[in-house]
């Protein structure tokens, strides 16, 4: 499950990559638009047109995934709604299942970065917020046991990589 994944372009290579291993690729996006093009990739899976901020639209989803994931979508939300995004994560994940995040966070090099491109007149994204690792993380640990906190350097615009478990009954 991937949320915010209208426009994936992880879908297809994951998929590919897994071979016949993934038996369904299923997305949230509040965006009819981009869940028209999931659709078009014909992939095996449900594309849910709904906010994945609003738990009880979230709640109407009755299967649990192996992998939930969302890559830039955290840091485009503020207050409440991260900490409901980050619950929707954990809430649509199996016991067993993994949660990863995936966020920009604002090292030098992402601040210099985008300070060039709004210089330049290139950044599209007037609503992110990058996020450090001490505002997730303890979002995170309310609804799992994290695995691994890193952050991928890799990337010009930094990006702060969570990877969970959820929380079982007794934990």
């Amino acid at each position: 499950m991937e949320l915010g994944g209208g426009g994936s372009c992880f879908a297809e290579s994951l998929c590919a990559a897994f071979g016949g291993g993934i038996k369904s690729y299923s997305i949230i996006d509040s965006c009819e638009l981009a869940v028209g093009q999931f659709a078009a990739k014909g992939l095996k899976g449900e594309s849910y047109l709904l906010d994945a901020a609003r738990e009880e639209e979230v709640a109407s989803i009755a299967c649990r995934y192996d992998f939930v994931y969302s890559v830039g979508l955290v840091e485009h939300f503020q207050g409440e709604d991260i900490r409901r995004l980050v619950q929707a994560h954990f809430s649509l994940c199996g016991e067993d299942g993994l949660v990863l995040l995936s966020v920009p966070t604002p090292t030098r090099q992402y601040r210099m970065v985008r300070g060039l491109m709004e210089r330049l007149g290139k950044w599209g994204f007037p609503d992110e917020t990058p996020l450090r690792p001490e505002t997730l993380l303890p979002l995170v640990e309310r609804y799992g046991m994290v695995l691994e906190c890193r952050v991928n350097y890799r990337l010009p615009l930094t990006q702060l990589v969570i990877v969970a478990r959820p929380k079982g009954k007794g934990t």
